[in-house]
């Protein structure tokens, strides 16, 4: 089953079966799992806050996600970030308390620099406080990692793991922004599509722990929610997603979704830090590998993106190209530096390229 979760989104329904069985040892894939009628975003979407920063169990995938940028006192670069994943293997209207709950949650952590990308994977089911997020006060946690604030103003991140910690404290400055229209952010021209929104604006101060090393950093974070339960069609096979913070303020937020056929699906959103956002015309939006630099599977890290319309023409080059995510469905994730017709730092996500990988292991 491993092998044929092509991205996180398969990986998500894999974990389901694993974790919440399908009872009476009986032989069934996946196509029986998503039998039940999970709901698909509304082409009337209309989020609404606190509640929309919460879980929503009638979906079937849903994630949090933060990403920092960040220096330390010797003007050295680190990132670190934080994704809680939740899985459902049928709709809710509510969660289920108990061993009856057929959610899984997963949680990623790592931190980065130029040298050192360290990863830790976290699992649990649904219903028995292991894990979950809750919308006002918010908190989003598994175990001992958290994210935690009176709102989304305002956040304390916390992770202890093994091999790393953190702790960042988090403070917007200006308000979240909705991608596509209103926060229903497609993904093909067939239909699929998420809610999406972020929260591009934070100001991050803090410290980072790894190899028995404690780092003071200060820098900017990002931060992702989003789902669906029809993310991508049978014909898209992985994603490359950038978000990118320019020197001059704005926020920049990319993606190129990837068909079998050769053909790509782009999309993006660029923010000013008063709040105004401007949905790109996808037409006008290029995004090219330039190069693969080696490691043990072939991601590219290093990109061209040009968009006409904002005058655009930049070089994305990988902080760490080896910033490859060893968890139980591998994928990349790193953070960025950004040159060309602007300068800034940001983050770069690719997933689709894994089967490659799994034929070197």
């Amino acid at each position: 089953m491993k092998h044929s979760c092509r991205n996180l989104f398969g990986l998500a329904v894999c974990l389901a079966v694993t974790f919440c069985g399908l009872g009476n040892g009986e032989e069934k894939n996946t196509e029986n799992v998503l039998k039940p009628k999970f709901d698909v975003i509304d082409k009337h979407l209309k989020l609404q806050f606190p509640r929309d920063h919460g879980p929503h169990h009638s979906f079937r995938f849903e994630w949090w996600y933060i990403t920092a940028n960040l220096k330390d006192k010797f003007d050295y670069d680190h990132g670190a970030q934080f994704t809680l994943f939740r899985t459902a293997l049928e709709p809710k209207i509510t969660e289920e308390k108990g061993w009856n709950n057929t959610e899984v949650w997963m949680a990623h952590i790592a931190s980065t620099d130029k040298n050192t990308h360290l990863v830790e994977e976290k699992f649990a089911r649904g219903g028995i406080s292991q894990a979950g997020v809750t919308a006002y006060p918010f908190l989003a946690w598994i175990d001992n990692w958290r994210v935690s604030g009176k709102d989304l103003n305002k956040l304390e991140l916390s992770v202890t793991g093994k091999k790393l910690s953190y702790y960042l404290e988090l403070e917007a400055y200006s308000p979240i922004i909705f991608h596509g229209k209103n926060g229903l952010s497609a993904k093909s021209d067939s239909g699929q599509a998420s809610a999406y929104y972020s929260q591009p604006f934070y100001s991050a101060s803090g410290w980072i722990e790894k190899n028995g090393i404690r780092h003071e950093v200060s820098g900017s974070a990002w931060l992702d929610h989003e789902w669906s339960s029809q993310f991508l069609s049978r014909n898209q096979k992985g994603w490359d997603w950038f978000s990118l913070n320019f020197s001059t303020g704005e926020r920049l937020m990319l993606f190129k979704i990837r068909d079998e056929d050769g053909s790509q699906f782009y999309s993006g959103t660029i923010a000013n830090s008063d709040g105004s956002v401007i949905n790109l015309n996808p037409r006008g939006i290029s995004i090219k590998p330039v190069k693969f630099k080696k490691s043990y599977s072939n991601y590219p890290t290093e990109w061209r993106i040009k968009i006409k319309e904002l005058n655009v023409d930049i070089l994305i080059n990988a902080l760490n190209p080896h910033s490859i995510m060893d968890t139980s469905i591998p994928y990349w994730e790193g953070p960025t530096k950004i040159s060309g017709s602007h300068k800034g730092s940001g983050y770069l996500e690719m997933t689709g390229y894994e089967e490659k990988l799994f034929l070197k292991r």
